[in-house]
């Protein structure tokens, strides 16, 4: 069971986004590049107090959406995937920042 300390700061850091769309876009983004299910991403993407890889890819999607304004949702998900990809690359090149 989520505390609810836990479920007011994701409202938090999600305010001025969609929530659905930043669930719908974490999905997708899991999906497309086959993510598996776990915990293994809490602490490389997330704040680290979630309970799995899709709650800690939808924190660190909300994170990135403040820095992403004024796109398509496709052109999201497509620069989504390019800094994920590039932040898992650089988590096994360089561990954990």
């Amino acid at each position: 069971m989520r505390s609810n300390t836990n479920v007011i700061r994701r409202h938090k850091i999600r305010c001025g986004h969609d929530v659905r769309l930043t669930r719908n876009l974490a999905s997708a983004v899991a999906t497309a590049m086959n993510l598996a299910p776990g915990r293994h991403l809490v602490l490389a993407i997330g704040a680290g107090d979630e309970t799995s890889n899709g709650e800690a890819l939808e924190t660190w999607v909300s994170h990135q959406l403040v820095q992403l304004r004024g796109l398509t949702h496709q052109q999201l998900l497509a620069e989504l995937m390019r800094r994920l990809e590039r932040k898992l690359i650089d988590l096994q090149e360089f561990g954990h920042e």
